[in-house]
């Protein structure tokens, strides 16, 4: 019930509800009662948010400390909503081949994209009981990557996560590989890392790359921590054999 005070009237009447803001008085419509239908199906869009919000948070959680910057809540919202996409697309398929080619690519480091920094290719064969070969192409480091001034050393660092996606008792499983080298113009052969995910079958899987830079003015063994050079992107996400 509306009530009259000095600035006009307050309250409801009928399908109207009048009040008064920033000492205007206004008047708007009642809203009306939202009836959901019992047994209504779920948004499936809705329902696959809520999964990524869920185990794809996690995930993230776990790889974020293995890189030389900060996530912040751009890359939180830019990684969740890339493997929202890619979930969305693959979620139902028999088989979702855990593909660089076949899944883009997830900036993580918003100052510089891998892309412009890197030039080789990579692949992944998934070897089954949760095991993976990843691949780089042979490269000459000096021809294939892009480095600040006086970078002696280059290591790359491949991430990778694996979550069953659903409440289990081996939730999430974590593993890093390094591969460094010397930052001159002398071809390097396809080199393979091997990681042991401890996953299962079924679950899913997110690598992640980065590139870091060790220069001479940096000190043995430190690397430049100038986020424009901390390229860092996802770049795989898949389903376990």
């Amino acid at each position: 019930m509306a009530r009259v005070t000095e600035k006009g009237f307050s309250g409801a009447i009928g399908n109207y509800v009048f009040y008064t803001m920033n000492g205007k008085n206004y008047v708007r419509s009642k809203p009306g009662k939202r009836n959901k239908k019992q047994g209504a199906k779920v948004n499936p869009l809705n329902t696959v948010f809520g999964t990524i919000s869920k185990y794809g948070s996690k995930m993230i959680m776990q790889m974020k400390d293995r890189f030389l910057f900060r996530f912040g809540r751009e890359t939180y919202n830019n990684f969740r909503g890339w493997m929202r996409n890619l979930y969305a697309v693959h979620k139902d398929d028999a088989v979702w081949e855990l593909s660089v080619k076949n899944s883009g690519m997830c900036r993580l480091n918003a100052a510089v994209d891998l892309r412009d920094l890197i030039n080789t290719d990579i692949t992944i064969e998934d070897c089954g009981n949760g095991k993976l070969k990843i691949t780089l192409a042979e490269m000459i480091p000096r021809i294939n990557i892009k480095a600040p001034l006086r970078t002696i050393k280059v290591n790359i660092k491949l991430v990778v996560v694996t979550s069953p996606f659903k409440d289990d008792v081996h939730q999430y499983n974590l593993c890093t590989e390094q591969y460094s080298f010397d930052y001159n113009n002398d071809p390097l052969p396809a080199t393979s890392l091997e990681f042991n995910t401890s996953g299962g079958t079924g679950d899913i899987a997110v690598l992640a790359m980065a590139l870091e830079y060790q220069t001479s003015d940096t000190g043995n063994g430190f690397m430049n921590k100038d986020l424009k050079w901390l390229p860092a992107a996802a770049i795989a996400m898949g389903r376990l054999k």
